[in-house]
């Protein structure tokens, strides 16, 4: 998961709408949305502009630890 904050409020309300409706997002405070890295390729291809921000409170290592949690039932 990758932090996001869009250009403008135009730029906002389009992005909103297409990751909405083709995936799952986050919308944090500060109008900064949570999306999956491979999301960002959607918003590219309707070139709608946004900036990555830094996620000081999780690094690689909080990931990776994260993602290894499984269950077998």
């Amino acid at each position: 998961m990758v932090r996001i904050k869009f250009h403008s409020d135009q730029d906002r309300a389009k992005g909103n709408y297409l990751l909405a409706m083709s995936s799952i997002t986050r919308r944090l405070r500060g109008q900064v949305f949570e999306v999956a890295e491979h999301d960002l390729k959607l918003l590219d291809e309707y070139r709608i502009p946004y900036s990555i921000i830094p996620n000081p409170g999780l690094n690689e290592s909080d990931e990776e630890v994260r993602d290894l949690i499984t269950v077998g039932l």
